[in-house]
């Protein structure tokens, strides 16, 4: 082979990068190439368990690195690969993605042709020798959900890859998470860390919630599913999440529900006490704070400790969000006249005796049903907090 090097030219129908790059050196002492250019043109590439159509490939071979530039209608982007000096070394790719786009529709064939031939749902470089992976994504369209400027640090090991930092922005949200893809035994990916947004509303509703206008929210938890990290599914989803919302207001409420929120007299001193003018006009009911402790599995997530409280009314909350169908099935306490019992209800000694331990006036119970964009609130029974 000559000594300054060689260039290829030309096109081609398949090339499955995912077994590729199980094909690059490691690191230590062993053989290098000549420098290669190349310019190809490919009809389908299959990588990160996707099928990505008419993808053009430009770049270069130096030594044991690469140089890479490709672009799709679905992906473009730079990739730059340093092999290892030494075996104790770990190798390195760094990722400076314009777009990319991951669907549904470009992975199913790809993962029907790897069951019909029995090759396993893991990729080749799904574990290996040490690797470093540095990737950032200006455009990230997961599904139809369309994020910016991501970034991920990760680490290979022969046990699979460590997720030490994947960070992101979508809908006015930034999400700061952490975790691990273990490719064997049918593989398995966790995330945990925390999603935070100075107001959810927006990315409440993308995933089918329409009953927030806004809130300041926070969320923490941990979750896994089982396969690859693109290859997430409600339905497998398992894990737990903490919710909290804070200077919010619901938009979707039963017409017994309104009814006290519009109407409810007692709310008004508090209101006028603590320059509260929010509750006195526009629609929906504004809350203070909103909280959940949700239990994922097998596509539901539950809850037994709803909470939301506000100037008009405090509630508590129990039941289950179909995540699959986005149906809920709550059962709903609600206790109105809040400013009799902010009044009377913690009174010593006469607030016990007048309403009970809890301290509240009245108690009503409700039942959310339905879809998550239109749920129907009705009313079950009602009753002094005293006789429970």
């Amino acid at each position: 082979m000559p000594g300054y090097g060689v260039r290829i030219d030309g096109q081609g129908q398949v090339l499955p990068v995912d077994e590729w790059f199980a094909l690059l050196p490691a690191g230590g002492p062993g053989g290098s190439l000549p420098t290669t250019r190349f310019d190809l043109h490919w009809q389908q590439v299959q990588l990160l368990g996707q099928v990505w159509q008419h993808t053009r490939m430009q770049g270069e071979a130096r030594g044991r690195n690469w140089h890479l530039r490709w672009r799709s209608p679905q992906s473009a982007g730079k990739l730059t690969y340093q092999a290892a000096r030494i075996p104790a070394q770990a190798a390195a790719i760094h990722l400076n993605v314009q777009k990319l786009v991951l669907s549904p529709a470009q992975t199913e064939p790809l993962q029907s042709a790897r069951r019909a031939s029995g090759m396993t749902s893991s990729p080749a470089w799904a574990s290996g020798g040490p690797l470093d992976l540095d990737a950032h994504m200006d455009h990230l369209d997961w599904r139809g959900h369309l994020a910016h400027d991501v970034t991920l640090q990760a680490e290979r090991s022969p046990s699979g890859w460590q997720l030490s930092a994947l960070k992101g922005e979508w809908l006015g949200s930034h999400w700061d998470l952490s975790g691990a893809w273990q490719p064997h035994d049918g593989g398995r990916t966790t995330l945990q860390g925390t999603v935070q947004s100075h107001n959810i509303g927006p990315a409440l509703e993308a995933l089918g919630m329409n009953s927030l206008e806004y809130g300041q929210a926070r969320y923490t938890g941990k979750i896994s599913w089982p396969g690859a990290p693109w290859n997430w599914n409600v339905q497998h989803l398992q894990g737990t999440i903490q919710s909290h919302i804070k200077n919010g207001r619901l938009k979707k409420m039963g017409t017994d529900v309104s009814w006290l929120v519009y109407v409810n007299p007692t709310t008004l001193l508090k209101d006028l006490l603590t320059l509260d003018y929010r509750p006195l006009f526009g629609e929906g009911l504004f809350f203070h704070a909103l909280s959940a402790k949700f239990v994922l599995g097998k596509g539901l997530a539950r809850s037994q400790d709803i909470r939301l409280n506000s100037s008009a009314l405090a509630m508590h909350g129990a039941g289950t969000l179909d995540m699959v169908d986005q149906q809920m099935n709550l059962n709903l306490q609600v206790y109105p006249l809040q400013s009799f019992d902010w009044l009377l209800g913690d009174f010593p000694l006469l607030g016990p005796a007048l309403f009970g331990h809890s301290g509240k006036v009245l108690e009503l119970n409700y039942l959310a049903q339905g879809s998550w964009e239109h749920p129907m609130v009705t009313r079950i029974s009602s009753s002094s907090a005293k006789d429970k």
